[in-house]
C-alpha cells in the first residue's frame, strides 16, 4: 500500500484541517487548529484467496493514507 501512495505523488495529498483536538489554545474555539495531508485512492483488493472466493474479486474501495 505504501508504494501506491508514494506513486501517487505529493500533488495527490490534500490538506485537511479540523478544530477539535487535545491541544488547548487561547483561540476562539479553545483548541488549536490541527491539520494533516491525506491521499485518497480507489483500489481493488487482490490476492490468490480473493480470486478463489469469487469470480470478480472484491469491489473497489477507498484507501486513505496520511
Amino acid at each position: 500500500m505504501k508504494s501506491l501512495v508514494i506513486a501517487a505523488g505529493k500533488l495527490a495529498a490534500r490538506p485537511v484541517r479540523w478544530l477539535e483536538g487535545s491541544r488547548p489554545d487561547g483561540g476562539r474555539s479553545g483548541h488549536k487548529r490541527m491539520y494533516s495531508r491525506f491521499v485518497a485512492l480507489r483500489v481493488r483488493p487482490a490476492g490468490r484467496e480473493i480470486r478463489k472466493a469469487g469470480r470478480h474479486g472484491l469491489p473497489v474501495r477507498w484507501l486513505l493514507a496520511e
